[in-house]
């Protein structure tokens, strides 16, 4: 017995360290620009919003006009919106990766990028699908620039404080099966 409640012990204040680090990492939200390239061609920008409690939203603004928006949240999980219900898309998980996580697999260099410090790694799965990400340790692991094959994400800005958005509370339905 003594064993277990010293484990849980341990484990809260695993825990506990972990929330602290989190926390002074980053104080506040966020919300950066983006604009999507497909084979040199604009295909979207989007804003990915995110609040300090790990929650986050992406209104994305495709080049045909249409709009989507996708969201993160303790409640609902990783849904997309729709005008009548969310749909679940997956869990969530609102952990922010440490510096050590981000390069601890495919690191490639330290460099900065929109003024912020970015860890940049690449992975190659297959040599037709490589990956290069530059993301920023100080908003919450953010990717800043993706690159892939004929893909590229780029940060456009960032713009430091608790953005503004409430996802709706509407019925949940599981995202069908491929």
């Amino acid at each position: 017995m003594k064993l277990l409640a010293a484990i849980v012990l341990v484990l809260v204040g695993i825990f506990g360290i972990q929330f602290y680090r989190s926390q002074r990492q980053t104080q506040s939200g966020f919300t950066v620009t983006y604009n999507h390239f497909s084979d040199g061609q604009l295909v979207e920008t989007f804003t990915h919003a995110v609040k300090a409690s790990g929650e986050w939203l992406e209104v994305h603004q495709l080049s045909t006009g249409a709009t989507k928006q996708v969201a993160g949240t303790a409640k609902y999980g990783v849904v997309a919106v729709k005008p009548d219900k969310l749909i679940r898309m997956s869990g969530f998980s609102g952990e922010i990766p440490t510096e050590q996580q981000l390069k601890a697999k495919d690191f490639v260099e330290t460099t900065r990028f929109l003024g912020y410090r970015v860890i940049v790694t690449k992975s190659c799965p297959t040599p037709e699908t490589c990956q290069t990400l530059w993301r920023a340790p100080q908003l919450r692991g953010a990717i800043l620039k993706a690159l892939r094959s004929d893909d590229e994400v780029v940060a456009t800005g960032v713009v430091k404080g608790e953005p503004e958005f409430t996802v709706p509370d509407l019925p949940v339905e599981q995202r069908p099966k491929p």
